[in-house]
C-alpha cells in the first residue's frame, strides 16, 4: 500500500511539474536579435516619428531579459507583421510588461525584420 502511495505521490508531482511548464512556450527559434544599428533607427523612425535607437535598443534588451525566461528566442520573422501587434500583446501581458516596454518590443521586432537576411 505504501509502494502505491508513493507511486500515486510521484505521479502527482511530475503532473504538477509537467502542467507548470506548459504554461511556457515550447521552443521557437533560438533566433539570435539584430543588434540597433543607425539604418534600422532610421528606418524605425520613417514609420514612428517619436522612435529613437534607444527605444529600438531598450526593445531588443527586454525582449532578451523576458521573452527567454518561456521560450526561445522568436525570429523576427516568425510572425507576419500583421499578427506581431498581437502576438507581442499576449507576450506582454503574461510577462505582466507594460505599454512602455510593449511599444519597445514591438517597434523593434518590426523594424528588426527589415534588416535579417530573408526580410526582403
Amino acid at each position: 500500500m505504501a509502494v502505491r502511495t508513493s507511486q500515486s505521490l510521484l505521479i502527482i508531482i511530475i503532473s504538477a511539474g509537467i502542467l507548470t511548464l506548459a504554461g511556457c512556450l515550447p521552443p521557437r527559434d533560438h533566433a539570435q536579435l539584430p543588434t540597433v544599428s543607425p539604418d534600422m533607427a532610421t528606418w524605425a523612425a520613417t514609420q514612428w516619428s517619436d522612435t529613437s535607437a534607444a527605444q529600438l535598443s531598450h526593445g531588443r534588451e527586454t525582449m532578451e531579459n523576458h521573452c527567454t525566461a518561456c521560450h526561445s528566442m522568436p525570429s523576427p520573422l516568425h510572425e507576419t507583421v500583421k499578427d506581431w501587434p498581437d502576438v507581442m500583446q499576449d507576450m506582454a501581458d503574461h510577462a505582466k510588461l507594460g505599454n512602455v516596454d510593449q511599444q519597445a518590443m514591438l517597434r523593434y521586432i518590426l523594424a528588426a525584420r527589415n534588416f535579417l537576411p530573408g526580410s526582403g
